[in-house]
């Protein structure tokens, strides 16, 4: 399966969708997309994701409220995490939050621990 191709869109709002794996993405597909929405859904793995990273204006990844299983540096499943951190998106950190200067959403935000819901450029930066 692969996703359609519609260049001028800024914005996908895909959250509530049972996605389980977003599918291959056609070339030119979403060259101006710059946020989106994949909250809500059942993706498993961070793997899963790694094909919207081709969206060379991407800014922000939503992913809070996924299913998401942490894995060792040799995929394999590890104890699910209360609390995901950076370190549970090595290759989304990479791509998008360092290469792009984008930023990933990954929990709802949380008073007590200000803004680490969010992957940023700045705060990789800073550690």
């Amino acid at each position: 399966h692969m996703l359609a191709v519609l260049p001028m869109l800024r914005e996908l709002d895909l959250s509530s969708n049972l996605i389980q794996v977003v599918p291959r993405l056609a070339p030119k597909s979403f060259m101006n997309l710059r946020l989106m929405n994949l909250s809500l859904n059942y993706v498993e793995r961070e793997s899963y994701l790694l094909p919207i990273l081709s969206c060379p204006q991407l800014l922000w990844l939503d992913i809070r409220a996924n299913l998401f299983i942490p894995v060792d540096s040799r995929r394999i499943p590890l104890a699910p995490v209360e609390r995901l951190t950076k370190y549970d998106f090595p290759g989304i950190c990479q791509r998008l939050v360092r290469n792009k200067r984008g930023n990933v959403i990954i929990a709802d935000p949380d008073t007590e621990l200000g803004d680490s819901h969010i992957l940023s450029a700045n705060k990789l930066d800073e550690e």
